[in-house]
């Protein structure tokens, strides 16, 4: 069907639609415009108006759907050289179309429409590097090349060493590239937080501000560091040259400072109640100053030991089979206070590290056996029990800053 036939047909088509709702209320005016729009669309056609002509067929189609214009569109923008434009109206065409006489037709036409040759630019870095496409030598860069629609394998050839990209054309759209071969280039990457690790192509290269050499071309950039997002960049490095990226980090969404742990700096001050379990044993009260090990292994303590007899002197041992906030124990300690003296060996578990800021305080339970006075004076062994609290001193939280995870 020529395009002629077609505007005519289309016209008719336009004007019965027209003549078939008159007596309707909504749509006649609706009708009225569209049949005005399309015969402006036909004038602009006839004076090579292509522009408007796409225009008024679009209005004409928006007041007044049908498949016909659709394809009158598409032949307009072939005629403007916007191929692929005209190849997406001709698809709308066959869609909207219940069965279109002239689809293989029109599918031909869009296959050649996307077949079309494009003008493709070709460069290289440095210039002059010999040219080869789909393995045919083209020249020397740079270089100006009409390629049939389609994809194809550009490699540039300078001092022994090659680039190869592939590329895609279509619908006679010019393409420009550009190669980058030998040299090297200069990387510069830097950060508003420093010291952040750097990535090229996924191998570790240092830290922020980075600057080092690299092979031209294209390459992926990470900057990443514990408590902020990942920056990642694409960036092409010509050959002696440099490229330059700054990373802008942030902290995430939520995030929240972490803080080490507070160090216990070894003095500890505690207080006991216990007692042997024999007639006539009282109950035997302790206040104790120590020290704990730096590794939280051991507490050696001394101090007051009080009972129904004055006061005394204490002392013991406590040996930490785990450094957890629950902490079992072995231990060993004495009372030596007239009427309730006793040495005992314990077991025991504490928990420790209660309390916040510089300080912080631990309750222990331990029970074993002891050698205890009773109430004649005469020693017997006996079961022990005894409960405690701890009170201890911890070292200043560390700087946030410098207390991010590694």
């Amino acid at each position: 069907m020529s395009n002629s036939v077609r505007l005519l047909a289309s016209i008719l088509v336009i004007c019965v639609v027209a003549s078939l709702v008159t007596t309707a209320h909504a749509q006649p005016d609706n009708r009225a415009k569209a049949k005005a729009a399309f015969a402006r669309a036909v004038e602009a056609e006839e004076r090579k108006d292509w522009r408007t002509a796409v225009d008024e067929y679009l209005t004409a189609y928006e007041l007044a759907p049908h498949h016909d214009v659709l394809f009158n569109v598409a032949s307009v923008y072939e005629r403007l050289g916007e191929l692929r434009q005209a190849a997406t109206f001709y698809g709308r065409y066959l869609k909207e179309a219940s069965d279109p006489p002239d689809r293989a037709k029109v599918e031909r036409t869009i296959e050649n429409l996307r077949s079309k040759p494009s003008t493709v630019t070709i460069e290289s870095a440095p210039a002059g590097a010999m040219i080869v496409v789909d393995g045919e030598r083209k020249g020397r860069a740079p270089i100006e090349l009409k390629l049939p629609g389609g994809q194809h394998q550009i490699v540039a050839e300078h001092a022994g060493t090659t680039s190869t990209r592939m590329i895609n054309v279509e619908y006679a759209e010019p393409a420009a590239i550009t190669l980058a071969v030998g040299g090297s280039g200069t990387l510069v990457v830097s950060s508003n937080e420093a010291g952040a690790s750097v990535r090229i192509d996924g191998a570790p290269v240092g830290v922020t501000p980075y600057t080092g050499p690299v092979p031209p071309g294209r390459h992926i950039v990470i900057v990443e560091k514990p408590g902020f997002t990942t920056v990642e960049r694409v960036v092409d490095v010509p050959p002696d040259g440099t490229a330059q990226i700054t990373a802008g980090m942030v902290r995430p969404l939520g995030y929240i400072e972490p803080t080490t742990p507070a160090k216990n700096i070894g003095i500890l001050l505690g207080g006991d109640a216990g007692a042997a379990i024999v007639d006539g044993a009282p109950i035997g009260f302790d206040l104790t100053f120590g020290w704990r090990s730096t590794g939280r292994r051991a507490d050696i303590y001394t101090g007051l030991a009080f009972g129904s007899g004055g006061v005394g002197y204490a002392a013991g041992l406590r040996l930490y089979i785990m450094t957890g906030r629950v902490r079992p124990y072995l231990g060993a300690g004495a009372s030596l206070v007239t009427g309730a003296t006793n040495a005992r060996a314990v077991g025991g578990i504490l928990v420790a590290d209660l309390g916040s800021g510089r300080t912080a305080w631990d309750i222990h339970l331990e029970a074993g056996a002891a050698n205890a006075a009773d109430g004649d004076d005469s020693r017997v062994s006996a079961p022990f029990v005894l409960a405690g609290v701890i009170w201890h001193l911890r070292a200043p939280t560390a700087d946030p800053a410098t207390a991010l995870p590694r």
